[in-house]
């Protein structure tokens, strides 16, 4: 028995639309989202930054570290004979230990030293005898007076990357928050194909119903054999139009099961409505949020108290170098090493001084600072016409939703009108009142709407994404439990 082609391709795609539309599982925007931020190694990238920043932090604080130092001297001297002497020979052992630190808060440097001498001479001293121990306990001050004075230039670095650390942590959500915008609008996209090919699917089984019509109609002799060719010719469109949408939507599948490092056998897995999620909400949302309480106002404020320390740093740097140096040590010297550090340790040494540089004209801190004045006036003027254009893009971005919710409202009001209109006209064709090119404009014309409705409804959950992103709202609801593996280095 030979099959008719037509009727063996409609079978065929009929296999294809059974298998996808109640064979498959669902996968909701969510879980989507979730499964990419867990697995995808693009999400460890971003999520990379925190680390460095809180390592460059880590190291500058070092600064602070103290530093402990020693070093061990052995040492013999044996002079020539002079007119028939007999020379002083002696064998000296010699430890140091010093512990210096750097206080950062206010430009402060401490050191602390200990030494001791170990002596064997020969011939021995009257006074210590052929063996005796030198200790000396040292304290030394440093305090910068003018340049420097509370440490500007010295935490300098440890500023700057405490800033950096801040701001890499606030940028790194909004890189996140983006890549969660991009992922969502690739499911909208995938939701919308999906969408489509119903619609189209259902039309042409529409179409092919409306065939069956004709031809008995012609068969009967109450149908001319043209409106036949003419059926047969919608029909094709149509099915050529579903096999469209099929190829988009399965295109977009692979997308969405690559994105989700999934496998073959996840590409029968369906979307789902993503209005009913959190992550598409309309937003509610203080109307001051932007300019008081968004990340993208700590990110810009940011960037002005970076600039703000490094024109006090440059401004300090034009100051002379004033350093007031104080040492206070105390030594002595006994043949029992006890006496030497307890009983004989009784000299004292004192010290202060004070060091002054100036170069004269000090062009390079003058100009180093009127460079920073000006970079700090630029990135004042740039953050505030950030702040601006985002106050403008999301009020932009809000009328537009107001005005896409009206024209989603008047649409569905309009598919809901052709329907009753064609199901009237269908019983007027059946009954032979009505032409069939006007029924089939109509249902073209019908099919246009729905299309148009779901691609409206689309545009409205992209808005809302777009709206949620300025707001600081796609991430709300995430599991991102790598985000604050870093939060120890604020501390």
């Amino acid at each position: 028995m030979k099959f008719p082609t037509r009727l063996l391709a409609t079978a065929l795609a009929g296999c294809i639309y059974s298998h996808t539309a109640c064979s498959a599982n669902t996968l909701d925007l969510d879980t989507f989202i979730q499964t990419i931020l867990d697995n995808n190694p693009g999400v460890q990238r971003i999520l990379a930054q925190d680390s460095i920043a809180a390592g460059n932090l880590e190291s500058s604080r070092g600064i602070d570290d103290p530093v402990l130092g020693t070093s061990g001297t052995l040492s013999q001297t044996e002079p020539d004979k002079i007119n028939g002497f007999e020379p002083d020979r002696s064998r000296d052992r010699r430890l140091d230990v010093s512990l210096d630190r750097l206080y950062s808060s206010t430009g402060t440097r401490v050191g602390v030293d200990y030494g001791n001498l170990y002596t064997q001479r020969d011939p021995a001293s009257a006074a210590l005898g052929a063996n005796y121990y030198q200790p000396s306990l040292t304290l030394r001050l440093t305090q910068p007076l003018m340049k420097n004075a509370r440490g500007i230039q010295d935490r300098l670095d440890l500023e700057l990357n405490q800033l950096s650390f801040d701001l890499t942590q606030l940028q790194t959500r909004e890189e996140l928050e983006s890549y969660v915008t991009r992922l969502a609008s690739l499911y909208l996209d995938w939701y919308l194909a999906f969408r489509e090919m119903n619609i189209s699917r259902e039309v042409y089984d529409q179409s092919v119903q409306q065939e069956k019509l004709v031809r008995l109609k012609v068969s009967r002799q109450v149908a001319e054999r043209y409106e036949l060719y003419r059926a047969q010719e919608t029909r094709t469109d149509y099915y050529s139009r579903w096999q469209q949408d099929i190829g988009e939507y399965e295109g977009l599948t692979q997308q969405v099961v690559t994105q989700m490092l999934a496998g073959a056998a996840d590409t029968d897995r369906q979307p789902v409505d993503p209005a009913i999620t959190t992550l598409l909400a309309p937003a509610e949302q203080a109307p001051d949020y932007l300019a008081t309480r968004s990340r993208l106002k700590a990110i810009l404020d940011t960037l002005r108290a970076q600039q703000a320390i490094l024109v006090d740093a440059r401004s300090d740097a034009r100051k002379p170098d004033l350093n007031l140096s104080l040492a206070y040590s105390r030594h002595g010297a006994d043949d029992a090493f006890t006496d030497a550090h307890t009983r004989d340790l009784e000299q004292d040494d004192y010290s202060i001084g004070l060091e002054y540089r100036y170069p004269l004209g000090n062009r390079a801190a003058r100009g180093a600072l009127q460079s920073q004045i000006a970079s700090r006036q630029q990135v004042g003027a740039d953050t505030a016409q950030q702040l601006l254009d985002a106050q403008a893009a999301l009020r932009d971005l809000q009328a537009q939703a107001n005005k896409l919710t009206t024209a989603l409202a008047a649409a569905d009001e309009k598919i809901a009108l052709a329907g009753r209109k064609l199901k009237a006209e269908k019983h007027l064709y059946n009954i032979g009142e009505l032409d069939l090119f006007e029924l089939i404009q109509d249902q073209t014309a019908q099919l246009e709407s729905r299309l148009n409705r779901e691609r409206l409804f689309i545009q409205l959950l992209q808005l809302r994404l777009s709206i949620g992103e300025l707001l600081d709202r796609n991430l709300d609801g995430l599991s991102l439990p790598d985000l604050n593996n870093t939060s120890h280095a604020t501390s």
